[in-house]
């Protein structure tokens, strides 16, 4: 079934994913085919749903080996492209276990909780998010890292639909890391969004931020 012509990404690389039907559905982790209309020679996409399938993401572990402020800036790296990405693994790997994770003042306690208050939340949506301004202060095995994201929320499957609602998020982060290993975890992340555009039901109908984990 069409679904129109979709607009795709100028990034090439991207772009032959979409052309070969290499990209998967975020929600069903299934590959989906490219149909060509032989009356206009336009690609469309045979599912509404694409994005890149978490079988591509990169380990948790990279190589070669970061430096300990790389390695602290990717704890948040893998935590925003986890929810992008619908990477459950990834984004466990972002934090310890006795992690806590506050969103203006409401805190959520332990991994388990987390990945079921946020990652569930977010992950299910069609998404985005930019990180950006990062600062990092270390001592030791320990550190604390301050960034800021840009993030998009579409209804899951539909972000590549035409007028759609989304909603727009411009996010605070303060965060305390810890060594564990060969990776740096989160051992407290305080977020606060700063600002936000667009339709709050997009996130299932919640009110607002202070009553959201958007992020």
């Amino acid at each position: 079934m069409h679904i129109g012509t979709p607009h795709f990404p100028k990034d090439p690389c991207i772009f032959r994913m979409i052309s070969s039907g290499r990209l998967r559905s975020k929600a069903t982790n299934t590959s989906h085919h490219i149909k060509s209309d032989k009356t206009t020679s336009h690609h469309y996409i045979a599912s509404s749903y694409y994005t890149m399938a978490s079988a591509t993401s990169l380990p948790a572990v990279l190589s070669p080996t970061l430096t300990d402020r790389e390695a602290v800036a990717d704890a948040l790296y893998r935590f925003a492209n986890a929810l992008d990405t619908d990477d459950g693994a990834l984004f466990d790997s972002a934090f310890v276990e006795d992690a806590t994770f506050t969103v203006n003042g409401r805190t959520t306690q332990g991994l388990k909780a987390i990945h079921s208050d946020i990652f569930d939340l977010i992950a299910k949506r069609d998404t985005t998010h930019f990180v950006t301004n990062i600062r990092i202060n270390m001592d030791g095995k320990r550190a604390k890292l301050t960034a800021s994201t840009l993030a998009q929320h579409y209804r899951g499957g539909k972000g590549l639909e035409p007028d759609q609602t989304s909603l727009l998020t411009g996010v605070l982060y303060w965060v305390d890391l810890v060594k564990v290993g060969e990776l740096w975890k989160v051992e407290t992340m305080q977020v606060k969004p700063a600002w936000a555009e667009g339709d709050w039901d997009v996130m299932g109908g919640l009110p607002g931020p202070m009553e959201t984990g958007a992020s």
